[in-house]
């Protein structure tokens, strides 16, 4: 019977520790013009691979997407992205902006260890707070994902 309460009693700490949250909730919001879902509505198929072309000129200025630089000259530097979001907070407030590059997917729905891709994540002013390039098992990051708040 000791056990069985102690066993109780640890269930209704770890329940009530579960509940509570540090992190406030983040709502994620399509761009209505380069939502994930119109990207991925336009793919005749899967696997989809970038244009090598407009691939090779956005490694080319990548080493220049640097933690505040704004969204202009990223623009300028790498071009339209594929998909933006945003995020906001509980009061509604922007969190953040990313702007994805799909290098090669693998398939429309789950993302793959197989997806190489670059995301460009700008703060509430619209700078570079951080910039990460995945893909082929591995990751190269600059920034922070707090930089500027």
């Amino acid at each position: 019977m000791k056990g069985s309460y102690g066993v109780f009693v640890a269930i209704l700490i770890l329940a009530a520790v579960g509940c509570r949250t540090s992190q406030p909730s983040i709502v994620i919001k399509e761009d209505p013009h380069r939502g994930f879902s119109k990207f991925i509505a336009g793919i005749e198929h899967f696997p989809y691979s970038m244009d090598k072309e407009r691939q090779q000129s956005i490694m080319r200025n990548y080493p220049k997407l640097v933690p505040g630089l704004d969204e202009d000259d990223s623009r300028r530097l790498i071009g339209p992205p594929d998909c933006i979001s945003r995020e906001f907070d509980q009061k509604k407030q922007l969190v953040s902006i990313d702007w994805t590059y799909y290098f090669h997917r693998e398939s429309p729905d789950l993302a793959r260890r197989a997806d190489e891709q670059l995301d460009v994540i700008f703060n509430p002013l619209r700078k570079i707070a951080w910039v990460v390039l995945q893909g082929k098992g591995k990751i190269d990051m600059r920034g922070h994902p707090l930089y500027g708040k």
